[in-house]
């Protein structure tokens, strides 16, 4: 192995060049492989050839080569129990380049790869229910499925009639989603990388297509005689706020469908390790573990094995040598857990043939597994999940979901749309952001509230959030102000405090000027806010157009810029939440029309001075008193509200 600092945009384009990332959250140490050049690729193309390609693979693993490439979820009918597909392969069954060694670079040395800041977008964007974490640049455009919705459906309701037959327990049905992608295959690679960080992204160039796997999901680790496995069964669409999120994630690890669905394909991935495992060596140390990713929560559980001396599962029996290194064949092990069960179903071999039976065309790459192969028999490889198939202009990507007895087709036809969307997201670059009041000789205003809603949308951008790195950007900012404390219009200064995507945070302060003495007049805006938006309920510097909003509103002499939401309803300020007196209650728009959770909303709410509800354009025009605030200026009456012309 050897180390570089990065792969330059010629060598992705070369035929053979594989990358292999991995960034398991569980491991301390992330890691990214190159595999360049290889001295010859090991290919399957019909079923015929794959139990040579499985012996190949053991020859070559022994006589000290790497292997690197992917192994279709159509290579997986041809092992255990044959099932001759009616499809035709669309690409190779195997593709595995044969190379001496490989370089280690940094993970984040990917994006900076001569890759454009910003690639075209594909040409797609998906059905669904609003944006999630992600930005769509074209959300007018769709991508095209390659079944009819009515085709869909009637499959659904043909696999839940085989489930009530008792035919089946469960099947996993896929589509895929066709669309087109001018840019080299490398740049959507390094796009969607960076705006999707998981643990086992891989990118293949094979000469005749170019292979982008942004894959969440384990299906093997192997190091030296144990094997993990980590099936992904259980979807829950994320939250918008840090609340609202935690409370998904607690349902999807509590619902009993998720948890049925999940809990047999772990007893179907450990009947397949435990046929080379030892006896009573499979256990599963982890259940329904539920793990945050851009637009998803997706929940997973982890299955162990120790790998056992004997026969394996095509009757190979071990050397004296084998037997001493306990150094199961690879070629065993992949017959008896391929192809991934949380792709299948289970029976898995029902299962394998009831896709094959009702799926519209092979899946190809997609479900089947990506990683490498060292020559002392440990590998990684991820399940072919979130991936894509390039070759020039022309674009696959399948995506599916686990059927079983109470599957609504309608809501599986939206949980299948849903996990597609992140192909037309961008990387977005913004810091979280908090601006605090400082008081030289009192301190900082608010302090553990700003700072636990920076922890808050840090964990919410999975970001890594040092508290303490946190308190000393601000000590420095306070001692700062405390030797310029002549400079300050009335003793207070207003302190930004910033944390970045890699988690690096910085303090910057200016004068905070002298509280104000009177009412305030407000500017309402013609921009309609979308509620769905998730940016607006953290505070960060991604916000452009309320920027530009608040600066055409003091521009016109008004003090801040109120939204409407698409629905009509009263939101925020740019600046600040507001209030409204209604019938001699006090109430406030609840977090769900779009609005920013503020320290001195959340203060109100917690004194009980306020009470959530909507408030309408008419509730506001009715209000007998209205205030907006935060915890910088504290609570500013109004003394009117003006449309924008």
């Amino acid at each position: 192995m050897s180390r570089m600092d990065c792969p330059m945009p010629s060598t992705l384009q070369s035929p053979g060049t594989v990358i292999i990332d991995d960034r398991d959250p569980e491991r301390a140490a992330p890691s990214t492989l190159v595999f360049t050049d290889p001295a010859e690729v090991l290919s399957a193309r019909s079923p015929d050839d794959i139990n040579a390609a499985l012996a190949r693979i053991d020859t070559l693993l022994a006589s000290g080569k790497h292997l690197a490439g992917y192994i279709s979820y159509d290579a997986g009918l041809a092992l255990d129990k044959p099932i001759r597909s009616r499809h035709t392969p669309s690409v190779p069954l195997v593709w595995l380049g044969v190379y001496d060694g490989y370089a280690e670079i940094n993970p984040a040395l990917v994006r900076d790869c001569g890759c454009p800041q910003q690639s075209a977008t594909p040409r797609a964007s998906m059905q669904s229910d609003g944006p999630g974490t992600e930005h769509d640049r074209n959300p007018e455009t769709r991508a095209r499925l390659n079944v009819s919705e009515a085709e869909y459906l009637a499959c659904i309701g043909r696999i839940r009639d085989y489930i009530a037959a008792g035919d089946v327990y469960q099947v996993n049905y896929t589509v895929k989603l066709l669309f087109e992608h001018a840019a080299p295959a490398w740049e959507l690679f390094a796009r969607l990388r960076e705006a999707h960080p998981v643990g086992y992204s891989a990118f293949i160039n094979t000469g005749d297509m170019q292979v982008i796997s942004i894959s969440p999901e384990l299906f093997l680790r192997r190091e030296g005689d144990e094997v993990l496995t980590r099936p992904m069964k259980g979807t829950a669409k994320r939250g918008r706020w840090y609340d609202e999120d935690c409370e998904i994630a607690r349902a999807l690890a509590a619902d009993e469908k998720n948890r049925a669905e999940n809990i047999m394909i772990v007893d179907l991935m450990r009947n397949d390790i435990g046929r080379v495992c030892e006896m009573g060596g499979v256990s599963v140390p982890r259940k329904f573990h539920v793990e945050r990713y851009g637009t998803v929560f997706q929940m997973t559980s982890d299955v162990v094995g120790r790998l056992r001396t004997g026969a394996g599962v095509s009757g190979f029996e071990w050397s004296a040598a084998q037997r001493k290194s306990r150094n199961l064949p690879t070629s065993e092990l992949l017959r008896a857990v391929f192809p991934p069960g949380s792709v299948t179903g289970a029976p898995k071999i029902r299962a394998l043939e009831l896709i094959d039976e009702l799926e519209h065309d092979s899946r190809g790459v997609y479900c089947g597994c990506i990683g490498h192969f060292d020559p002392n028999g440990d590998c990684l490889l991820n399940v072919a999940i979130r991936t894509i198939v390039q070759r020039g202009d022309s674009c696959e990507m399948g995506v599916g979901s686990g059927i079983v007895a109470d599957s609504d087709p309608e809501s599986e036809l939206a949980e299948t749309l849903l996990k597609g969307r992140f192909i037309s997201s961008e990387p977005i670059d913004f810091d979280l952001l908090e601006t605090i009041l400082y008081r030289p000789g009192s301190g900082f205003a608010c302090l553990e509230d700003h700072l636990a809603r920076m922890r808050h949308s840090a964990e919410y951008f999975g970001r890594r959030c040092d508290e303490s790195s946190l308190r000393d950007a601000l000590d420095c900012a306070a001692a700062d102000i405390d030797l310029r404390t002549g400079e300050l219009t009335a003793s207070q200064a207003r302190v930004r405090l910033l944390l970045s995507k890699d988690g690096s945070c910085r303090a910057e302060w200016s004068d905070a000027g002298a509280p104000l003495t009177g009412p305030v007049k407000l500017l309402l805006v013609p921009r309609r806010i979308d509620p769905a938006d998730i940016f607006l309920y953290h505070k960060t510097t991604r916000r452009e157009a309320c920027d530009t909003e608040f600066a055409e509103a003091r521009s016109q002499g008004f003090f801040d810029a109120l939204h409407l939401n698409t629905h009509g309803e009263i939101t925020e300020c740019s600046t600040t939440n507001i209030a409204v007196e209604l019938d001699g209650k006090w109430y406030t728009p609840p977090l769900g029309s779009g609005l920013l959770p503020g320290i001195w909303r959340a203060q109100m709410l917690a004194a009980g001075k306020v009470t959530e509800r909507v408030i309408t354009l008419d509730d506001l025009h009715r209000a007998t008193r209205i205030v907006i605030g935060n915890s910088v200026r504290g609570t500013i009456d109004i003394e009117s509200v003006a449309e924008a012309g």
